[in-house]
C-alpha cells in the first residue's frame, strides 16, 4: 500500500470518527423529538440511560428540577405507571407531547379529581373546555355555565344527596359557600367545631332522610 494511500484511509477513518462522535447518537433516532425536547435532542442519554428504553426516572428527574409535581392532578389518578403510555415521543417537531392525545370516549374524567356527575357525564369536552385543550379554560364554577340560575323549588334529593329535616331549611350559601355546586364537607364538624357532635353526616345518601333510620343529625350525639 503506497503511502497516499495509508494518508487517505486515515483521513476517512478520522472523518468518520468525527461523524460518529457528533451524529452518532441521533443516527439511531426514530424520528424528531417534540419542541419541548428540541434543546436535548442531541443527549440521548438524557432519556435513555444504555439506550434501553426510557424509563420513568429520567422524566422524573426532569420534572424536579422544574418544580413539577407528577403526584398532582390526572398524574395522580391515571391508572398507569409509565410515562411513555401517554406521553408519546419521536414523532415530529410538533407533535403533543401532552394532553392532545386524550381519547374523549375511552377518557375517564374521575382521573383529574373532579369526577362528573349524572348531569354533566354526557357532556361534549368543548362545553367546559372550549378551547380544544383538555387541560386548559376549565370552567370549575357551576355559575360559568348556568348564568340564570336559580334555586327557585329546588329537591336537593335530585343531586344523590338527601338532606334530613334540620339542614332542609337552610339557605343554599348556607354551604354552598362558593357558588352553587360548590358544597362543603358534609360532617358536622365542618360548622359546628368543638359543639361535641359526632362523625354523623348531613348528606344521607340517595333515598335516605331522618326517617331512614338514621338520627337527626341536629341532635347532641356524642362520640
Amino acid at each position: 500500500m503506497t503511502g497516499l494511500k495509508k494518508i487517505t484511509l486515515w483521513m476517512l477513518a478520522a472523518a468518520l470518527i468525527l461523524v460518529v462522535a457528533v451524529f452518532g447518537e441521533t443516527w439511531f433516532m426514530p424520528g424528531p423529538v417534540s419542541r419541548s425536547h428540541a434543546d436535548i435532542e442531541s443527549r440521548c442519554r438524557l432519556c435513555h440511560p444504555g439506550f434501553a428504553g426510557t424509563p420513568n426516572g429520567s422524566c422524573l428527574a426532569c420534572k424536579d428540577r422544574m418544580g413539577l409535581d407528577p403526584g398532582r392532578g390526572i398524574h395522580r389518578y391515571a391508572p398507569v405507571r409509565r410515562c411513555t403510555a401517554c406521553h408519546v415521543e419521536h414523532r415530529t417537531r410538533d407533535y403533543p407531547l401532552a394532553s392532545d392525545w386524550i381519547d374523549p370516549d375511552r377518557f375517564d374524567h374521575g382521573w383529574t379529581g373532579f369526577r362528573l356527575g349524572r348531569y354533566h357525564d354526557g357532556l361534549a369536552c368543548e362545553k367546559c373546555h372550549p378551547t380544544g385543550r383538555p387541560r386548559r379554560a376549565a370552567r370549575p364554577a357551576c355559575d360559568d355555565c348556568h348564568h340564570n340560575f336559580s334555586p327557585g323549588p329546588w329537591d336537593h334529593d335530585k343531586t344523590g344527596c338527601r338532606l334530613d329535616t334540620l339542614h332542609a331549611g337552610l339557605e343554599c350559601r348556607g354551604c354552598h359557600v362558593k357558588g352553587w355546586g360548590q358544597g362543603r364537607e358534609p360532617a358536622c364538624e365542618a360548622c359546628h367545631p368543638g359543639q361535641g357532635y359526632g362523625p354523623r353526616r348531613v348528606c344521607l345518601g340517595p333515598g335516605r332522610g331522618a326517617s331512614g333510620g338514621r338520627p337527626e343529625l341536629g341532635k347532641r350525639l356524642r362520640n
